[in-house]
């Protein structure tokens, strides 16, 4: 089936056509009414689900072996039956999470980044995460991150605004700790009074560790030039610490251990060790179970692929990667025994919860269920898909609307950056760039994405994406060796042989194919002048623009932005517009010598037309919804991926629901 409109998280959008360094796969849906021209009839809001939209930072809390909690993807996953069955709910609102401890299945607490100027603020739960109670907010700052560790329903300690809090009632009261000259960065209590803090100081020129016996008086225990990414206090006396190196390099290590208290001090592993391990990044967490231990590893600010989670058998001496291939970023951990445990993996939206009985070999994904990065529909209960959250490279097949998604490949002969389905025929595409150029491989599959075989080689070209257009024509699109363009490429033959046309695009431009002599195009206004209209237009093989069915703003106080469209002929299409109004509010914000312009009001429009753009019916969507990957199926069936959760319109966008309900 088709695959239409591409989206760039953070670039420009593309429908049949995408950057290769930041595209995904994305369709359209569904507006409300206007004409070709300027008029309109009125939006109409569509009935969606509340998505979990801000990311934040994951965070784990394992309580007992029945009862473990999680933030992933923004939202609170909490089970008391071992796993067995997970209930979500949604943060406090307008809350981007930080840090999370549960202390039972019914009592926990969050520290939250909230307001417009996004200061830490402490809340607790007496349900189960159903509703939340503020117990206070700090002034902003930049210096730490917010934490926090309860070792009782009634003891806890908080790091909050660069300073440490304690409570002894339950979070009715926090008083903050005298720690003296320095600046608190994390902590790991294993009883109200038995505990460590590490403390950067002023100049962040060395890194300290503060013990205490007593849970008031603290005494430092080690100091560093280096900085401390993890701790591991497993008694009142025993513990491990994992060293960076200074200035924000990709080094970790040594890990140090003591068993009296910090008055001496062993290296279980130098920072060459863990190098030889190929253990690099910001450490995602470390634990100790005897001689078990994980050092989890994410890649930070470094953009590398980070190894994941690193185990080790022999107390700490030598290290190797759980699982070599994965490249799991390891956003927190927890053991609880040898070689067990759980860990949060992924990025901010992109996160899953797993746990391990035999030190990392195998895993078992907690939640969420498996839902594709990219979705492709042949029909309104057929569909296939493109990596999971654990693993990018998997290709996946549903037959039941996207309710539950098997596996078809976890291990493709190389990991796809595209691919499209027919009823009987899957073709996939990896490029990728050589000492001449740009190379790409086509495959193709015709047991559902299970077995692939190569199809064709294209030297100096890369494919950016495919799409099945019926009666056995494909379409691609290609960028040639340093070409600024794009050019559309058909099949007849199911990819055996492939034609360019003579239509051409610059790269990023949205097409979206219907047929071998007609294409949707949004023409970027950028490359014809300011001031311009983005369009929306039905172009044919050799370019000519058809008509004109679309044409909206794109600067002044009110702009557009065509961030997708899905086309299921030439008369029944979606585009999703984000519409920017400029504010004449001016604002005094804090620290500004002047009064500023507010923000701009954003808001999400999804166009829908079934008369080829003569008339248009727009639907308002949620504002803070990124844009989805969409496809239209039918002229009123159609699926959205919206951060990880997909949703399914039977009205043509009105109305949206989870398919996993």
């Amino acid at each position: 089936m088709r695959l239409t409109a591409w989206l760039l998280t953070a670039c420009v959008p593309l429908s049949l056509t995408v950057l290769s360094a930041c595209g995904t796969i994305a369709s359209a849906s569904h507006p409300t009414t206007s004409s070709t021209a300027s008029h309109s009839y009125g939006v109409v809001a569509a009935r969606t689900p509340s998505i979990p939209i801000n990311g934040g930072v994951a965070g784990l809390s394992v309580v007992s072996a029945s009862v473990q909690a999680a933030i992933l993807n923004g939202q609170l996953a909490i089970t008391d039956n071992r796993g067995k069955t997970w209930h979500t709910h949604n943060l406090p609102n307008s809350a981007s999470p930080a840090a999370l401890d549960f202390v039972s299945a019914t009592t926990g607490f969050l520290i939250a980044w909230t307001g417009p100027h996004g200061d830490p603020a402490l809340f607790k739960t007496s349900n189960g995460g159903q509703n939340w109670t503020h117990e206070m907010t700090t002034p902003t700052s930049n210096q730490t991150f917010p934490q926090i560790d309860m070792v009782s329903a009634q003891d806890g300690w908080a790091i909050l605004s660069s300073t440490l809090y304690r409570t002894i009632d339950g979070g009715r009261q926090w008083s903050p700790v005298q720690l003296g000259s320095g600046i608190p960065a994390s902590v790991d209590f294993v009883d109200p009074t038995h505990g460590w803090v590490v403390m950067h100081a002023q100049s962040f020129a060395t890194t300290s560790l503060l013990e205490t016996s007593d849970g008031i008086h603290f005494h430092t225990i080690l100091t560093t030039p280096n900085g401390i990414g993890a701790l591991s206090l497993n008694s009142a006396t025993s513990g491990e610490v994992l060293e960076t190196a200074p200035g924000g390099t990709m080094e970790l290590g040594p890990v140090l251990k003591t068993t009296d208290s910090g008055s001496h001090w062993t290296t279980l592993a130098s920072s060459q060790a863990l190098a030889k391990a190929h253990a690099y990044g910001d450490a995602g967490g470390m634990a100790f179970q005897g001689n078990t231990g994980w050092i989890g590893t994410n890649n930070g600010a470094q953009g590398f692929t980070p190894l994941g989670l690193l185990v080790t058998s022999n107390g700490g001496k030598t290290w190797h990667p759980a699982q070599p291939k994965l490249g799991w970023a390891i956003q927190s951990l927890t053991m609880t025994g040898p070689g067990t445990g759980w860990i949060v993996a992924g990025q901010p939206m992109n996160q899953f919860l797993a746990h391990t009985h035999n030190n990392g070999r195998t895993w078992t994904i907690a939640w969420p269920p498996a839902s594709p990065h990219t979705v492709d529909f042949v029909t309104p209960t057929r569909g296939f898909g493109m990596g999971l959250p654990n693993n990018s490279e998997a290709v996946v097949r549903t037959r039941n609307g996207g309710k539950l998604w098997t596996l078809a490949e976890p291990s493709p002969p190389r990991p796809f950056n595209t691919q499209a389905f027919s009823p009987s025929l899957g073709l996939a595409a990896f490029s990728t760039f050589v000492s001449s150029g740009a190379e790409s491989t086509l495959y193709r599959s015709t047991d559902g994405g299970a077995r692939w075989t190569v199809q064709k080689t294209f030297l100096g070209q890369e494919i950016n994406a495919l799409q099945f257009l019926g009666n056995n024509t494909w379409a691609m699109t290609v960028q040639n060796n340093l070409d600024i363009h794009t050019h559309v490429w058909i099949s007849r033959d199911n990819g055996r042989h492939w034609k360019p046309l003579e239509m051409t695009v610059r790269v990023g431009t949205t097409i979206d194919a219907v047929n071998a002599h007609a294409f949707w195009v949004v023409q970027d206004p950028n490359q014809e002048g300011p001031d311009r209209p983005i369009r929306v237009v039905l172009e044919d093989a050799r370019g000519r623009v058809l008509r004109t069915v679309l044409s909206l703003p794109s600067s002044g106080p009110v702009s557009d932005f065509v961030s997708a469209m899905s086309f299921l002929n030439t008369q029944d299409g979606w585009v999703w517009v984000n519409k920017f109004v400029r504010s004449n509010k001016m604002i005094k914000k804090p620290g500004a010598r002047h009064l500023v312009r507010s923000a701009p009001t954003i808001s999400n429009l999804l166009y829908y037309t079934t008369d080829g753009g003569l008339h248009w019916t727009q639907w308002k969507l949620p504002s803070d919804w990124g844009t989805a990957t969409l496809q239209l199926v039918t002229p009123t069936v159609g699926f959205m991926d919206m951060n990880g959760v997909v949703l399914k319109t039977t009205d043509g966008g009105g109305s949206w629901t989870e398919v996993s309900d």
